[in-house]
């Protein structure tokens, strides 16, 4: 067992900052959900030696959350011997958890489950978790005992154990880790659920501009010229604006593509695509908005409200577009 991090001895103050159950979308800025902790750096090559102090000294559970895990049939490999770790845990009578990103631009989603570290943990009992496709999760986290957070930008691969310059950060804190595993579990629920189910929308009536509604207004257009599409888009980044307070903002074009149940089928390209098109529907012929595209993923969106009397729209007008 690896000697204890040096965890500082002075109480300080980390927020946890606070999440949504499907974060496609920037939230409004809100204060943080501040919580007391002990810290220690576990940057560079003091991860590998911290990550194995947690999980053989693991008692009662350890929870892992990684963008990317590169393992090999190599007992020697770093990544293997971490695996090794949690199988011995597990072996102890500890809870393993292991969730799993599978978006990935240049391979299928089952490829990256189909390692020997990976096969050795389901048959040593872990519980293996792949986040759906659709969605790419970004985490670099490792929660042990409920107590213990270790995160930062390490994946678990030979280049970032040994080699990159990696910025961690050990945390004692339960509440914070309480917080993390809240939000896994939260993001988890959707997992059995329709891979395009859109994820986020108004739930209460919204006010629009009036003149959108008039006889040559831009919904009333989009509404004659059968632009559903474009009508849901328009109502959702609307709703998106009076969030964030700002007429002007940047979109993932996924993950808007999500949001109005764009076929699961498509690849990330083919979303982008549609998205972009119906962007281009609601800048160029509807007006509503200017529009400028970012390297093809994401769009930067300012708004042109016109001003004057607003209408309270219900959110069934958009058409069974299934807000949560």
């Amino acid at each position: 067992m690896s000697r204890e991090p040096a965890l500082r001895g002075m109480t300080i103050v980390l927020a946890a900052w606070a999440f949504a159950a499907a974060p496609g979308w920037a939230a409004a800025p809100t204060e943080p959900a501040w919580v007391e902790a002990r810290v220690a750096d576990a940057s560079d090559r003091a991860y590998e030696s911290s990550a194995i102090w947690l999980i053989d000294g693991a008692r009662r559970s350890v929870v892992l959350s990684l963008y990317l895990l590169r393992d090999s049939d190599d007992p020697r490999h770093p990544v293997s011997r971490l695996l090794q770790d949690l199988v011995e845990a597990r072996q102890r009578g500890v809870e393993v958890t292991v969730y799993l990103n599978t978006k990935f631009y240049d391979e299928e989603p089952q490829v990256s489950l189909q390692t020997p570290g990976l096969r050795r943990l389901t048959a040593a009992g872990v519980r293996l978790i792949a986040w759906p496709s659709h969605r790419t999760v970004h985490d670099k986290l490792l929660i042990v005992d409920a107590r213990y957070v270790l995160e930062g930008s390490s994946n678990w691969t030979v280049g970032a154990l040994r080699v990159n310059g990696e910025s961690n950060t050990l945390v004692d804190s339960p509440a914070l880790a309480k917080a993390k595993l809240v939000r896994l579990q939260a993001w988890s629920q959707p997992a059995h659920a329709p891979a395009n189910t859109p994820a986020r929308g108004p739930e209460v009536p919204m006010a629009v501009p009036a003149a959108w509604l008039a006889k040559d207004g831009a919904l009333t257009r989009l509404i004659a010229g059968q632009e559903d599409r474009a009508f849901k888009t328009l109502l959702l980044l609307f709703w998106e604006m009076r969030g964030q307070g700002t007429e002007e903002f940047f979109v993932d074009l996924e993950a808007l593509g999500r949001d109005l149940g764009m076929p699961a089928a498509w690849d990330a390209a083919t979303t982008r695509r549609q998205v972009i098109k119906v962007l281009r529907i609601l800048a160029d012929e509807a007006r509503v908005l200017g529009v400028r595209f970012a390297f093809g993923r994401d769009a930067w969106v300012k708004f042109r409200v016109p001003p004057g009397a607003t209408v309270d729209v219900p959110p069934a007008l958009v058409g069974g577009l299934a807000f949560q």
